[in-house]
């Protein structure tokens, strides 16, 4: 575990822990890198640790691409379930980041399909 300042002024913590891949973060706080640090610690301890980066880097939008590509060959009805996944695929929270999609952007979503 290592927390330092970098030069832009942020901090940066660092977790490693034999078993687990380095995890690494930038904080504008020091109290933010060493609470992230101590609960990341804290769910490797327990064994439900989960890294969350590709999450931080993959959007809804390649995730259903994934989807068509690798699973829905296998469907009895793939050209329907295609034509969902490409449909979703257009609207906006195609776009968004995974890791940053909440249950209100989800919510809004289930609403605007309704409305149409």
């Amino acid at each position: 575990m290592a927390i330092r300042q970098i030069s832009n002024g942020h901090w940066q913590s660092r977790v490693r822990k034999k078993g687990h891949p380095t995890q690494s973060k930038v904080f504008k706080k020091k109290v933010d890198a060493e609470k992230w640090e101590h609960d990341v610690l804290a769910q490797m301890n327990r064994g439900v640790f989960v890294s969350a980066k590709e999450a931080e880097r993959t959007t809804l939008r390649e995730l259903l691409q994934r989807y068509i590509d690798e699973y829905v060959p296998r469907l009895a009805d793939a050209r329907r379930t295609t034509n969902r996944a490409l449909a979703l695929m257009k609207r906006p929270i195609a776009q968004m980041i995974v890791a940053s999609v909440r249950s209100s952007d989800v919510a809004a979503f289930i609403k605007e399909r309704q409305a149409d």
